[in-house]
């Protein structure tokens, strides 16, 4: 089974910096929470984070932050099924 982790999103308004934390496999409802959310790349102006792999790595922007989540959604409805 797959390990399932949070994905992290902090804000500092003052500064217009939105992190994200991204565990080493993104659900559907992450990946949804974050499309549901894009809008706030409008609203800060340094976005970045964290894409755990072997180690955490780092990423810059909304779209490799997008790349980066897409990469990892797994699909848990098959995962957990027995065969």
């Amino acid at each position: 089974m797959a390990s399932m982790g949070y994905m992290i999103v902090k804000s500092e308004i003052d500064s217009f910096l939105f992190l994200f934390y991204l565990p080493k496999n993104v659900t559907e409802n992450q990946k949804n929470w974050f499309l549901d959310h894009r809008y706030l790349n409008l609203e800060y102006f340094k976005i970045g984070g964290y894409s755990l792999n072997q180690t955490w790595e780092p990423i810059y922007g909304f779209e490799e932050i997008r790349r980066e989540i897409f990469r990892k959604v797994i699909d848990i409805e098959n995962t957990n099924s027995r065969k």
